[in-house]
């Protein structure tokens, strides 16, 4: 049973680092378009924060939360298969799960082999989130709603 509660704290970490990337992604995206136009929309986006500043410490985020959801993914192959003598259950979490971490692993190397930064990779991030927000939270949606 340790290995359940360590696999869900890792897990939980992960999603909250992740989920804080992605609403602090949505910033950047307001930030970005703030600095584009002449008229300031926000006057909270002042230039006292640079968007780099911003964009690396949003990455420095992202990497941590891909590096425990990596973790989660493999602590829960170790618990499913002590649980269920089945390394790995294939179900829609299990599926949602591998997409998000695929997607983040391809922004984060998208990033730092090709240099992606700004829209693109904000884009990118955020698409990722949904399938781990559909991974975490769709089982619900899943059971009542599509099951029944």
């Amino acid at each position: 049973m340790e290995y359940h509660s360590l696999h869900v704290n890792v897990a939980i970490l992960s999603y909250s680092l992740l989920a804080v990337g992605a609403i602090f992604s949505i910033f950047i995206l307001l930030f970005e378009n703030n600095l584009a136009k002449k008229k300031k929309i926000f006057s909270f986006f002042s230039n006292s924060y640079s968007l780099l500043s911003m964009e690396n410490f949003l990455f420095k985020l992202y990497w941590l939360g891909f590096i425990l959801l990596s973790i989660t993914l493999f602590s829960g192959i170790l618990f499913s298969n002590e649980i269920f003598g089945s390394a790995i259950i294939w179900n829609h979490k299990a599926i949602f799960s591998l997409m998000a971490w695929v997607t983040y692993g391809a922004m984060l190397f998208g990033r730092t082999k090709y240099g992606w930064r700004g829209k693109k990779a904000v884009v990118i991030s955020l698409f990722a989130f949904v399938f781990l927000f559909l991974a975490y939270f769709g089982t619900k949606f899943v059971i009542e709603v599509l099951l029944k």
